[in-house]
Parts: structure tokens; C-alpha cells; sequence
């Protein structure tokens, strides 16, 4: 088998929701997994000449979803052949897409991307990299937080492999290299903005996400939820530090992240 770049996501929250018995959040939970599984695909790699002198190359990963899972794949010789930040950048704007949606539900998600030997065709993923991508899932990533292998991390540059930090990654207080993906869904907004109402909209969005957790919080806590409302006051604490880091000009707040 090759080796692939792999991100494991799973979506935090279910369990709960299904066990409520809530007939409007069955089809809302059975329209997102519909979504989700319509995504599905292998991975393809098109190079279309742009110029005369130029080829631009387009890029799928291989995408296969079971229940409240996806998994993304690339073959690693091509992340490697291209720049491997446009590959992160992508996965960044996959998850913070599903995260969105997950969050509408009053669902996180959770999930590691890391590297190593894999097959992945036709809906059948197996390998070493899966396995290891499901037990970091599992029992390293514990938060609502996207953790890479050192590795993966590597991919990007040596300097969030040693312990510092780059666009798209972070390093989080347990030392665990981390997919940024809600500054990507923050630069989503920033990106379908004019400049004109580009401020107020960031505002209103940032307000929106502190207040969604809050109410997830105050929910969950009340259904003595106590695991559900601890990965949301985790969430909640992440999102401050992330936007006060990228984004101060927007909050007016200090940079909460040495």
C-alpha cells in the first residue's frame, strides 16, 4: 500500500440527540449524514493547461463517510508533489463546513489527520494510517479539536513540527499540533464579504458562535450532560483564543495565545 495523508473526523453529539427522541432533530441529523454521504468518491486528479505555457491541476481526495464518520485521503506522493498547504487548506474548509453544520444540530466535532500506509477505493478504507487515525481520534484528540501526527504536522513546515506555530495550525497547551479549521471557517465569512460590511458581519458571526455555545452549555448542563457541556466550554475557550489570535482587530481583545 502507499502511503496517504489521512483525516479521521467524527461528529460529537449524536448519541444524545438520537437518544432524545426528537422527530424534527432525526431529520435534521438524517439531512446532514445525506449530505455527508453524498460527498462520497475516490480520489481523482485532473490537469487541465490553462495558459499555453501552464497547466493548472484540480484535486479530489477520496472521500468515504459510515454513520457520524468521514474519511478524507490523499496519496501523499501528490500532497508532496504540489504544495501541501493548499492540501490543509482544504481539509480546513471541509471540516469548518461540517463543523457549522454539526454545530446547528448542537453537535462538535473531533477528529487527526496523520500519515502512513493506506487503500482507499470504492468506499473501502484500510491501513495502518486508518487505524492510526481512529485510535488519535479516539484517545488523543479527547476535545472538540482536530490533533496531527507530527508527521502530518511536518508536512507544512519544520517549524510546527518543533513546536512552534503556521497559518492553518496550532499548538494547543498539551503540546498537541492542531487543524485550525475555525479560523478557515472565520476567513470563509471574511471571504464572501464586501469590504464594506465585512466588519459588522465578523462581529455578528463572532457573537453568534460565543452565544451558540453558551446556550449548548446552559442545555447540556441542565440535562446533567456533564461530558457534553465540558467539550463545549473547551470549544468555547479554543474559539476565544483562536479569534483573539487571528483576528484581534475584529474582537478589540488582547492575543489570549502565547
Amino acid at each position: 500500500m502507499d502511503n496517504h495523508l489521512i483525516a479521521f473526523l467524527d461528529i460529537l453529539g449524536f448519541t444524545s440527540l438520537i437518544r432524545g427522541e426528537d422527530a424534527e432533530a432525526e431529520k435534521a441529523i438524517i439531512k446532514l449524514l445525506t449530505s455527508l454521504a453524498a460527498e462520497r468518491g475516490n480520489f481523482k486528479q485532473e490537469r487541465m493547461p490553462s495558459t499555453e505555457n501552464t497547466t493548472s491541476v484540480s484535486v479530489r481526495p477520496a472521500i468515504s463517510t459510515f454513520s457520524d464518520h468521514i474519511v478524507y485521503s490523499y496519496p501523499l506522493s501528490v500532497v508532496m508533489e504540489g504544495i501541501p498547504f493548499w492540501t490543509f487548506q482544504a481539509l480546513a474548509n471541509s471540516a469548518a463546513a461540517i463543523a457549522y453544520d454539526a454545530m446547528q444540530l448542537g453537535c462538535l466535532i473531533r477528529g487527526a489527520i496523520t500519515v502512513g500506509p493506506l487503500y482507499h477505493d470504492e468506499g473501502v478504507v484500510f491501513g495502518r494510517a486508518m487505524i492510526d487515525a481512529y485510535e488519535m481520534e479516539s484517545r488523543v484528540a479527547l476535545n472538540p479539536r482536530i490533533v496531527l501526527s507530527e508527521a502530518a504536522a511536518g508536512l507544512m513546515n519544520a517549524n510546527a513540527a518543533s513546536g512552534g506555530e503556521t497559518f492553518l495550525l496550532f499548538r494547543d497547551d498539551d503540546g498537541l499540533c492542531c487543524l485550525d479549521f475555525m479560523s478557515e471557517a472565520f476567513d470563509q465569512l471574511q471571504r464572501s464579504s464586501t469590504s464594506a460590511n465585512r466588519l459588522g458581519r465578523s462581529k455578528n458571526w463572532i457573537a453568534m458562535v460565543r452565544l451558540h455555545c453558551d446556550m449548548q452549555i446552559e442545555r447540556l448542563t441542565a440535562a446533567n450532560n456533564m461530558s457534553g457541556a465540558r467539550h463545549w466550554r473547551w470549544f468555547r475557550n479554543r474559539f476565544d483564543k483562536t479569534i483573539a489570535r487571528r483576528h484581534p482587530f475584529v474582537t478589540g481583545e488582547p492575543n489570549l495565545l502565547n
